[in-house]
């Protein structure tokens, strides 16, 4: 006791683990190449329990912050009770992750081209300038289109190369394009 504190008041330096699930005190921690489920190749740590100086593996939780020397990135996971640890997690921040370079769920504008490899789904309308459906070959996709009510096109609507405009026919059996 010092002042009243029982020593697990105090963080204290840990020497290099070598295996972080079985590191169930609450303090620092160091860990390297060799260490058993390391987030990254070198860095130092700190572990977090819930209730006392260690994780009892029945009814305490911890938590585990692990801070790169090889990089400017930082993890964590945590175990509750007997469960088994949670993967590492990535904490972004301003130095590995520029939110104005993501494309915003509920919209946005993409500057440059997009390919996409597989469907493209639509909840809604498609509206476009120019429509243009085709590949570098030269020749319409090949695929259907299904479901399409409604495809505004301000100037006009291409469905292959050059002026060619190909019928479609939506599900009710309506022309939308000829």
């Amino acid at each position: 006791m010092l002042d009243n504190l029982h020593e697990t008041s105090f963080v204290r330096t840990a020497s290099l683990q070598s295996n972080l699930d079985t590191f169930y005190r609450a303090g620092m921690f160091g860990f390297s190449t060799s260490t058993i489920s390391r987030p990254t190749s070198y860095g130092q740590g700190i572990a977090i329990v819930s209730s006392g100086a260690y994780h009892n593996d029945s009814n305490n939780w911890i938590t585990q912050l692990a801070f790169g020397t090889d990089n400017n990135t930082a993890w964590f996971r945590g175990k509750t009770n007997s469960g088994g640890w949670g993967a590492w997690k990535t904490i972004w921040h301003s130095g590995n992750f520029d939110p104005n370079s993501k494309l915003n769920t509920s919209g946005g504008t993409i500057t440059g081209s997009l390919a996409v490899n597989g469907a493209i789904s639509t909840i809604g309308n498609l509206y476009s300038e120019n429509l243009y459906l085709g590949n570098a070959g030269g020749t319409i996709v090949e695929g259907n289109i299904y479901n399409v009510d409604v495809i505004y096109g301000a100037n006009d609507i291409r469905l292959g190369i050059g002026s060619t405009i190909y019928h479609f026919i939506n599900s009710t059996g309506v022309s939308i394009g000829s």
